[in-house]
């Protein structure tokens, strides 16, 4: 099934998410985020922190980000500078998904502005309305514990490129 893919794939999104050049508005969003961070970062096998980060200017991090975009990879543990890139990477990929409505308005991990409280709030609403009605509730929880990691990875990203997700960031 993966196999599918095409080695090179092209942006299909409107608004260019996967391959649009990153810009400076993107590198503020940026360490608006490691700002926060700041704090609790530990250096990199780089030895570059967040706050060497914070102090390169946004023009010149434009063309580190922008200089390679075929070399990009999932892994952002090693190099502090790579953990700046996975997150302008996962920004452009929740974009995305917000805008094409891949994620359903029920989840709420891993999203701005939602907690897993959500969900728990939505069950307690639906046990009290079947109690108020005098219906049956019938409810199955399943516990995923380390669910990413036993994820089947070329199905994961088969999966994304049906959607849409393709490009430059993505290939």
């Amino acid at each position: 099934m993966e196999r599918a893919i095409p080695p090179t794939t092209h942006d299909r999104t409107d608004s260019q998410h996967f391959s649009r050049p990153f810009e400076e508005s993107d590198v503020a969003w940026l360490k608006s985020r490691l700002h926060v961070r700041d704090a609790r970062s530990a250096t990199g096998a780089d030895d570059f922190s967040y706050r060497d980060i914070l102090r390169i200017p946004n023009d010149k991090l434009v063309l580190l980000y922008n200089q390679y975009p075929e070399s990009y990879r999932i892994i952002g543990l090693e190099c502090t500078l790579l953990k700046g890139l996975t997150l302008l990477v996962e920004r452009r990929l929740r974009l995305w998904a917000e805008e094409e409505g891949v994620v359903p308005p029920s989840q709420n991990g891993f999203r701005p502005g939602y907690n897993t409280h959500n969900n728990a709030f939505i069950f307690r609403e639906a046990v009290e309305r079947c109690r108020a009605d005098g219906k049956t509730l019938y409810v199955a929880i399943v516990d995923l514990t380390n669910a990413f990691p036993s994820t089947h990875q070329p199905t994961l990203w088969t999966k994304l490129y049906t959607m849409g997700a393709s490009g430059p960031i993505v290939d």
